[in-house]
């Protein structure tokens, strides 16, 4: 292997950032996030902020330590820079909000870092909507109740 693989692959193995902390369960409220742009609904814990970009097809939830959960609504195209899975094969098949889509897991890099996401993805009015997890393995049980409370306007009553 030459020597600048080695170091790329260690330099990527120690760029890669650690899951966010799970919340503990207890310390937070859940609170609903609906987004009437894109038309889906999900809940969160009360301290995510929601950052809304790119006219409503970008939503990233921050927490005091990165962003681990984003939702899109976007095409190939208008993905532009954003490093989303695109470039990836599916890892198998996933359901969001009751839909049958893809599921995807890639490294995403924002210059030297890079976080492991999983993003479950369904075809939607036209375009591509992604509910994505900054996580190394299986989802923790905030981001599980966070994936099973994705509804999709069709879908939300009231």
């Amino acid at each position: 292997m030459p020597k600048f693989s080695v170091l790329a692959v260690l330099l990527g193995a120690a760029c890669t950032m650690p899951d966010p902390p799970a919340p503990t369960q207890g310390t937070f409220d859940w609170t609903s996030f609906r987004s009437a742009e894109v038309g889906f609904e999900l809940e969160v814990p009360d301290d995510y902020r929601a950052d809304v970009e790119s006219g409503g097809h970008a939503v990233l939830f921050r927490a005091e330590r990165g962003v681990p959960v984003k939702v899109y609504w976007t095409t190939e195209a208008a993905s532009g820079d954003r490093g989303l899975w695109f470039d990836e094969d599916p890892v198998g098949p996933a359901m969001l909000a009751g839909r049958e889509g893809q599921l995807y897991e890639y490294l995403h890099c924002d210059g030297l870092f890079c976080s492991r996401m999983k993003s479950y993805v369904i075809p939607f009015r036209d375009r591509l909507l992604a509910l994505e997890f900054r996580s190394n393995g299986d989802l923790h049980e905030v981001n599980r109740h966070i994936l099973e409370s994705f509804r999709i306007r069709d879908t939300i009553r009231g």
